[in-house]
């Protein structure tokens, strides 16, 4: 038996491990282009134009006495399908009721 290394063994033990290196190197090229696209990317921000023309009311700190008196019940149906997706949400138990602010 000859235990020796031919040419032809070496040379697809060099290309399978040369097409390793290639190939995590294009993975981690690939990967770092999209972290790099995604952080260069501005994320949009409202024109002063827009924000000025708005016409939102102006709300009571959350929890004051006067937030807690503009609240409303939600009506009819909105209402028991807000309650069964909070009671799916956490996984069982009993939703209060559900309000909603400045209708």
């Amino acid at each position: 038996m000859n235990f020796g290394i031919s040419p032809k063994r070496l040379l697809v033990t060099g290309v399978a491990a040369g097409s390793l290196l290639v190939g995590v190197a294009a993975g981690a090229a690939a990967t770092l282009a999209a972290t790099a696209a995604s952080a260069a990317s501005p994320s949009p921000s409202p024109s002063s134009s827009s924000a000025s023309s708005s016409t939102a009311p102006t709300m009571p700190a959350h929890g004051t006495a006067a937030n807690e008196n503009a609240q409303v019940p939600v009506p009819g149906a909105n209402d028991t399908q807000a309650q069964a997706a909070a009671v799916k949400a956490v996984g069982g138990g009993t939703a209060g009721a559900v309000t909603t602010d400045f209708t």
